[in-house]
Protein backbone atom coordinates (compact mmCIF):
# COMPACT_ATOMS: atom_id res chain seq x y z
CA UNK A 1 0.00 0.00 0.00
CA UNK A 2 1.21 3.48 -0.87
CA UNK A 3 -0.67 6.52 0.36
CA UNK A 4 -1.20 9.21 2.95
CA UNK A 5 -4.34 7.92 4.69
CA UNK A 6 -4.40 4.96 7.07
CA UNK A 7 -7.42 3.52 8.90
CA UNK A 8 -7.26 1.70 12.23
CA UNK A 9 -10.09 -0.34 13.73
CA UNK A 10 -10.46 -1.25 17.38
CA UNK A 11 -8.76 1.94 18.57
CA UNK A 12 -11.52 4.38 19.60
CA UNK A 13 -10.34 7.78 20.80
CA UNK A 14 -12.19 10.83 22.04
CA UNK A 15 -13.33 13.06 19.18
CA UNK A 16 -15.38 16.22 18.65
CA UNK A 17 -18.95 16.05 17.33
CA UNK A 18 -17.63 16.41 13.77
CA UNK A 19 -15.23 13.49 14.30
CA UNK A 20 -12.08 15.58 14.60
CA UNK A 21 -9.43 14.27 17.00
CA UNK A 22 -7.45 16.72 19.12
CA UNK A 23 -3.76 16.20 18.16
CA UNK A 24 -2.80 16.61 21.82
CA UNK A 25 -4.52 13.30 22.61
CA UNK A 26 -2.34 11.23 20.26
CA UNK A 27 1.38 10.61 19.93
CA UNK A 28 2.54 9.31 16.54
CA UNK A 29 6.10 8.11 16.06
CA UNK A 30 7.97 6.58 13.15
CA UNK A 31 10.92 4.21 13.30
CA UNK A 32 14.06 5.74 11.79
CA UNK A 33 16.02 2.92 10.14
CA UNK A 34 19.24 4.97 10.03
CA UNK A 35 19.37 5.74 13.77
CA UNK A 36 17.40 2.80 15.14
CA UNK A 37 15.17 5.19 17.09
CA UNK A 38 11.49 6.13 17.18
CA UNK A 39 10.93 9.78 16.29
CA UNK A 40 7.80 11.85 16.70
CA UNK A 41 6.17 12.99 13.50
CA UNK A 42 3.88 15.97 13.10
CA UNK A 43 1.68 17.61 10.50
CA UNK A 44 -0.89 14.79 10.52
CA UNK A 45 -4.63 15.04 11.05
CA UNK A 46 -6.98 12.47 12.58
CA UNK A 47 -10.72 11.84 12.63
CA UNK A 48 -13.05 9.14 13.96
CA UNK A 49 -15.19 7.81 11.10
CA UNK A 50 -17.66 4.93 11.45
CA UNK A 51 -15.98 3.90 14.69
CA UNK A 52 -12.53 3.79 13.09
CA UNK A 53 -9.52 6.05 13.53
CA UNK A 54 -8.46 7.64 10.24
CA UNK A 55 -5.05 9.34 10.14
CA UNK A 56 -3.83 11.43 7.21
CA UNK A 57 -0.08 12.03 7.01
CA UNK A 58 1.54 15.01 5.25
CA UNK A 59 3.66 12.66 3.11
CA UNK A 60 3.37 9.24 1.51
CA UNK A 61 3.81 6.16 3.71
CA UNK A 62 4.39 2.57 2.58
CA UNK A 63 3.27 -0.87 3.72
CA UNK A 64 5.29 -3.46 1.78
CA UNK A 65 4.41 -7.01 2.80
CA UNK A 66 5.07 -8.78 -0.50
CA UNK A 67 8.83 -8.40 -0.75
CA UNK A 68 8.27 -7.03 -4.25
CA UNK A 69 11.33 -6.29 -6.35
CA UNK A 70 9.47 -3.54 -8.19
CA UNK A 71 11.42 -0.33 -8.72
CA UNK A 72 8.60 1.43 -6.86
CA UNK A 73 8.94 -0.84 -3.79
CA UNK A 74 9.91 0.86 -0.54
CA UNK A 75 10.61 -0.35 2.98
CA UNK A 76 7.57 -0.34 5.23
CA UNK A 77 7.13 2.81 7.32
CA UNK A 78 6.94 1.49 10.86
CA UNK A 79 4.93 3.92 12.96
CA UNK A 80 3.12 3.71 16.29
CA UNK A 81 -0.01 5.55 17.38
CA UNK A 82 -0.47 6.00 21.13
CA UNK A 83 -3.20 7.77 23.03
CA UNK A 84 -2.19 10.53 25.43
CA UNK A 85 -0.31 9.32 28.50
CA UNK A 86 -2.62 11.39 30.67
CA UNK A 87 -5.65 9.34 29.70
CA UNK A 88 -6.50 6.68 32.27
CA UNK A 89 -7.35 3.34 30.66
CA UNK A 90 -8.55 1.58 33.84
CA UNK A 91 -11.72 2.56 35.67
CA UNK A 92 -10.07 2.23 39.09
CA UNK A 93 -7.27 4.82 39.08
CA UNK A 94 -5.79 3.34 42.27
CA UNK A 95 -4.74 0.27 40.28
CA UNK A 96 -3.97 1.96 36.96
CA UNK A 97 -0.51 0.64 36.16
CA UNK A 98 -1.12 0.99 32.42
CA UNK A 99 1.60 3.64 32.09
CA UNK A 100 4.21 1.37 33.67
CA UNK A 101 6.89 0.29 31.19
CA UNK A 102 9.92 -1.94 31.76
CA UNK A 103 10.76 -1.26 35.39
CA UNK A 104 14.33 0.02 35.15
CA UNK A 105 13.76 2.58 37.91
CA UNK A 106 14.67 1.29 41.39
CA UNK A 107 12.01 2.13 44.02
CA UNK A 108 12.91 4.20 47.08
CA UNK A 109 10.88 3.83 50.28
CA UNK A 110 9.86 6.63 52.63
CA UNK A 111 6.92 7.80 54.75
CA UNK A 112 4.59 10.28 53.05
CA UNK A 113 2.17 12.64 54.85
CA UNK A 114 -1.56 12.06 54.66
CA UNK A 115 -3.51 12.91 51.53
CA UNK A 116 -6.09 14.45 53.86
CA UNK A 117 -4.89 18.03 54.42
CA UNK A 118 -6.42 18.12 57.92
CA UNK A 119 -4.24 15.14 58.92
CA UNK A 120 -1.08 16.17 57.10
CA UNK A 121 0.73 17.38 60.23
CA UNK A 122 -0.17 14.24 62.19
CA UNK A 123 2.83 11.90 62.04
CA UNK A 124 0.68 8.91 62.96
CA UNK A 125 -1.19 9.32 59.66
CA UNK A 126 1.97 8.99 57.54
CA UNK A 127 2.11 6.04 55.12
CA UNK A 128 4.99 3.92 53.83
CA UNK A 129 5.23 4.24 50.04
CA UNK A 130 7.71 3.29 47.33
CA UNK A 131 8.44 5.94 44.70
CA UNK A 132 9.72 4.93 41.27
CA UNK A 133 9.78 6.07 37.68
CA UNK A 134 7.54 4.55 35.04
CA UNK A 135 10.50 2.86 33.34
CA UNK A 136 11.02 2.41 29.61
CA UNK A 137 8.09 2.03 27.23
CA UNK A 138 9.73 -0.41 24.81
CA UNK A 139 6.49 -2.01 23.67
CA UNK A 140 4.29 1.04 24.34
CA UNK A 141 5.96 4.33 23.48
CA UNK A 142 3.44 6.11 25.71
CA UNK A 143 4.39 4.14 28.82
CA UNK A 144 7.03 5.24 31.29
CA UNK A 145 6.45 9.01 31.52
CA UNK A 146 5.10 9.01 35.05
CA UNK A 147 6.01 8.66 38.72
CA UNK A 148 4.43 5.87 40.73
CA UNK A 149 3.79 6.11 44.47
CA UNK A 150 3.00 2.58 45.59
CA UNK A 151 1.10 2.30 48.86
CA UNK A 152 2.92 -0.42 50.82
CA UNK A 153 0.25 -0.47 53.50
CA UNK A 154 -2.75 -0.89 51.21
CA UNK A 155 -2.29 -3.79 48.79
CA UNK A 156 -0.14 -1.92 46.30
CA UNK A 157 -2.65 0.77 45.43
CA UNK A 158 -1.28 3.92 43.81
CA UNK A 159 -1.00 6.54 46.54
CA UNK A 160 -2.67 9.81 45.52
CA UNK A 161 -4.35 8.19 42.50
CA UNK A 162 -7.63 10.01 43.03
CA UNK A 163 -5.95 13.43 43.10
CA UNK A 164 -3.55 12.66 40.24
CA UNK A 165 -5.73 10.47 38.02
CA UNK A 166 -3.36 7.54 38.60
CA UNK A 167 0.42 8.07 38.78
CA UNK A 168 1.99 11.54 38.75
CA UNK A 169 2.26 12.36 35.05
CA UNK A 170 5.49 13.88 33.72
CA UNK A 171 4.64 15.63 30.47
CA UNK A 172 6.15 14.36 27.21
CA UNK A 173 7.17 17.62 25.54
CA UNK A 174 7.29 18.45 21.85
CA UNK A 175 9.02 21.21 19.84
CA UNK A 176 5.98 21.41 17.56
CA UNK A 177 3.74 23.37 19.94
CA UNK A 178 0.40 22.32 21.44
CA UNK A 179 -3.19 23.52 21.22
CA UNK A 180 -4.75 25.23 24.21
CA UNK A 181 -8.42 24.95 25.19
CA UNK A 182 -9.32 27.74 22.74
CA UNK A 183 -7.62 25.96 19.85
CA UNK A 184 -4.71 28.42 19.75
CA UNK A 185 -1.21 27.05 19.23
CA UNK A 186 1.07 27.44 22.25
CA UNK A 187 4.65 27.54 20.98
CA UNK A 188 7.05 25.10 22.69
CA UNK A 189 10.37 25.52 20.83
CA UNK A 190 12.38 24.07 23.71
CA UNK A 191 10.40 20.84 23.83
CA UNK A 192 12.00 17.55 22.79
CA UNK A 193 11.25 15.07 20.00
CA UNK A 194 12.38 12.18 22.24
CA UNK A 195 9.58 9.86 23.36
CA UNK A 196 9.70 10.48 27.09
CA UNK A 197 10.12 7.90 29.86
CA UNK A 198 11.58 7.68 33.37
CA UNK A 199 14.07 4.78 33.40
CA UNK A 200 16.21 6.49 36.05
CA UNK A 201 15.89 6.00 39.78
CA UNK A 202 14.74 9.00 41.84
CA UNK A 203 16.79 11.22 44.11
CA UNK A 204 14.76 11.15 47.34
CA UNK A 205 15.58 13.70 50.03
CA UNK A 206 14.10 13.04 53.48
CA UNK A 207 14.89 14.28 57.01
CA UNK A 208 16.99 11.10 57.38
CA UNK A 209 19.23 11.82 54.37
CA UNK A 210 20.03 15.53 54.68
CA UNK A 211 20.65 17.93 57.59
CA UNK A 212 18.31 20.72 58.65
CA UNK A 213 15.12 19.41 57.02
CA UNK A 214 12.10 21.12 58.68
CA UNK A 215 9.34 18.98 57.13
CA UNK A 216 8.18 15.34 56.91
CA UNK A 217 7.96 13.30 53.73
CA UNK A 218 10.31 13.74 50.77
CA UNK A 219 11.41 16.07 48.00
CA UNK A 220 11.94 13.93 44.89
CA UNK A 221 14.05 14.75 41.82
CA UNK A 222 13.82 12.88 38.51
CA UNK A 223 15.84 13.27 35.32
CA UNK A 224 13.74 11.91 32.48
CA UNK A 225 14.76 10.47 29.13
CA UNK A 226 14.08 13.70 27.18
CA UNK A 227 16.25 15.81 29.48
CA UNK A 228 13.87 17.49 31.92
CA UNK A 229 14.79 17.57 35.60
CA UNK A 230 11.57 17.58 37.61
CA UNK A 231 11.16 18.41 41.30
CA UNK A 232 8.16 16.92 43.13
CA UNK A 233 6.84 17.94 46.54
CA UNK A 234 5.83 14.96 48.68
CA UNK A 235 6.13 16.77 52.01
CA UNK A 236 3.80 18.41 54.53
CA UNK A 237 5.48 21.78 53.94
CA UNK A 238 3.37 24.70 52.71
CA UNK A 239 6.36 27.03 52.18
CA UNK A 240 6.04 28.99 48.90
CA UNK A 241 2.36 27.89 48.68
CA UNK A 242 3.44 24.30 48.11
CA UNK A 243 0.95 21.45 48.20
CA UNK A 244 1.32 17.68 48.24
CA UNK A 245 2.06 16.23 44.75
CA UNK A 246 3.06 19.62 43.26
CA UNK A 247 5.69 19.42 40.51
CA UNK A 248 7.89 21.88 38.62
CA UNK A 249 10.56 21.64 35.92
CA UNK A 250 13.85 22.58 37.55
CA UNK A 251 16.02 22.38 34.41
CA UNK A 252 15.98 21.49 30.72
CA UNK A 253 19.04 19.71 29.27
CA UNK A 254 17.81 20.54 25.73
CA UNK A 255 17.93 16.91 24.61
CA UNK A 256 16.70 15.67 21.23
CA UNK A 257 17.21 12.78 18.81
CA UNK A 258 20.00 14.66 17.03
CA UNK A 259 22.25 15.43 20.03
CA UNK A 260 21.21 12.06 21.58
CA UNK A 261 21.36 13.56 25.07
CA UNK A 262 19.33 10.78 26.71
CA UNK A 263 19.13 10.34 30.50
CA UNK A 264 18.92 6.67 31.43
CA UNK A 265 20.51 6.68 34.87
CA UNK A 266 19.92 8.46 38.17
CA UNK A 267 21.66 11.67 39.14
CA UNK A 268 23.81 12.06 42.25
CA UNK A 269 23.20 14.73 44.87
CA UNK A 270 25.36 16.60 47.35
CA UNK A 271 25.54 19.66 49.58
CA UNK A 272 28.53 22.01 49.26
CA UNK A 273 30.77 21.99 52.33
CA UNK A 274 31.50 25.72 52.14
CA UNK A 275 28.39 27.10 50.41
CA UNK A 276 25.79 24.72 51.88
CA UNK A 277 24.13 24.71 48.43
CA UNK A 278 22.28 21.66 47.13
CA UNK A 279 23.64 20.22 43.86
CA UNK A 280 22.50 17.58 41.39
CA UNK A 281 25.06 15.88 39.11
CA UNK A 282 24.43 13.79 36.02
CA UNK A 283 25.49 12.74 32.55
CA UNK A 284 23.80 11.81 29.28
CA UNK A 285 24.18 9.13 26.62
CA UNK A 286 22.23 6.48 24.73
CA UNK A 287 22.48 3.31 26.83
CA UNK A 288 20.50 1.37 24.22
CA UNK A 289 22.96 2.27 21.46
CA UNK A 290 26.40 2.41 23.09
CA UNK A 291 28.29 2.44 19.79
CA UNK A 292 26.03 5.00 18.19
CA UNK A 293 27.47 8.09 16.56
CA UNK A 294 26.50 10.75 14.10
CA UNK A 295 26.64 14.40 13.20
CA UNK A 296 25.23 16.56 15.96
CA UNK A 297 25.75 14.08 18.81
CA UNK A 298 26.56 16.14 21.90
CA UNK A 299 26.49 14.41 25.28
CA UNK A 300 27.31 16.24 28.49
CA UNK A 301 28.26 16.03 32.14
CA UNK A 302 26.53 18.61 34.31
CA UNK A 303 26.03 19.94 37.79
CA UNK A 304 23.09 22.18 38.70
CA UNK A 305 21.98 23.97 41.86
CA UNK A 306 18.57 24.03 43.47
CA UNK A 307 18.57 27.45 45.19
CA UNK A 308 15.20 26.79 46.89
CA UNK A 309 16.32 23.63 48.69
CA UNK A 310 15.14 22.27 51.12
CA UNK A 311 11.77 23.72 50.11
CA UNK A 312 9.62 23.33 47.03
CA UNK A 313 8.86 26.35 44.85
CA UNK A 314 6.75 26.73 41.72
CA UNK A 315 8.95 27.88 38.82
CA UNK A 316 8.57 29.08 35.22
CA UNK A 317 4.89 30.16 35.21
CA UNK A 318 4.95 33.41 37.18
CA UNK A 319 2.09 33.42 39.68
CA UNK A 320 0.61 30.35 38.02
CA UNK A 321 1.53 26.69 38.57
CA UNK A 322 1.09 23.23 37.07
CA UNK A 323 -2.33 21.97 38.22
CA UNK A 324 -3.30 18.42 39.15
CA UNK A 325 -3.30 15.90 36.31
CA UNK A 326 -7.08 15.70 36.50
CA UNK A 327 -7.42 19.40 35.55
CA UNK A 328 -8.39 20.17 31.95
CA UNK A 329 -5.43 22.55 31.51
CA UNK A 330 -2.78 20.22 32.96
CA UNK A 331 -1.12 19.45 29.62
CA UNK A 332 -1.08 23.09 28.56
CA UNK A 333 0.50 24.33 31.80
CA UNK A 334 2.95 21.43 32.03
CA UNK A 335 4.17 22.12 28.48
CA UNK A 336 4.44 25.85 29.17
CA UNK A 337 6.36 25.26 32.40
CA UNK A 338 8.82 22.87 30.80
CA UNK A 339 9.35 25.21 27.85
CA UNK A 340 10.11 28.16 30.17
CA UNK A 341 12.48 26.25 32.47
CA UNK A 342 16.15 27.14 32.80
CA UNK A 343 18.19 25.67 29.95
CA UNK A 344 21.56 24.11 30.49
CA UNK A 345 23.51 26.29 28.05
CA UNK A 346 21.89 29.60 28.96
CA UNK A 347 22.36 29.35 32.72
CA UNK A 348 25.38 27.10 33.34
CA UNK A 349 29.11 27.82 33.22
CA UNK A 350 30.86 26.17 30.27
CA UNK A 351 33.74 24.02 31.59
CA UNK A 352 34.67 21.85 28.59
CA UNK A 353 38.05 23.50 27.95
CA UNK A 354 38.60 24.55 31.58
CA UNK A 355 42.18 24.15 32.86
CA UNK A 356 42.32 26.69 35.71
CA UNK A 357 39.66 25.23 38.00
CA UNK A 358 37.41 28.31 38.04
CA UNK A 359 34.25 27.45 39.95
CA UNK A 360 30.73 28.62 39.11
CA UNK A 361 29.77 31.92 40.72
CA UNK A 362 26.58 32.64 42.64
CA UNK A 363 25.00 33.88 39.41
CA UNK A 364 25.65 30.58 37.62
CA UNK A 365 22.98 27.92 37.97
CA UNK A 366 25.58 25.20 37.45
CA UNK A 367 28.27 23.93 35.08
CA UNK A 368 28.38 21.80 31.94
CA UNK A 369 31.08 19.80 30.10
CA UNK A 370 30.64 18.59 26.51
CA UNK A 371 31.82 14.98 26.27
CA UNK A 372 31.90 14.71 22.50
CA UNK A 373 34.26 17.68 22.14
CA UNK A 374 36.33 17.33 25.34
Amino acid sequence: YKGTTFTFSGHPVTAATDGTVDPNTLTIQEFDYSSGEHKKISGWTAIMKDGKLVITFPGIKYINVSGSSSRDANATNVFTVSTSCTTSTISDAEYDYSQLGETWSAPKIFRIPSINEAERNDITKDTYVAVMGGGIGSANQCAGSGVYLIDLENNGKIYGATANGGPITIVDTTPEGILDAAGTTVETPYGSDIANALPSSPIVITPDTAPGIPWRGAIVYFNDLEGKITKINLTNSTENSADLFDQTTLFNLEANTINKRYSYFAMDAGIGQDTNQFWLFGGTGNFQNLGGHGAGMDNILYGIKDPDFPFFKHLNLGEDKIPRETASNFLEKAHEGANAAKRIFDHCLEKTEETKGNCPSNTDAGWVIHLDTA
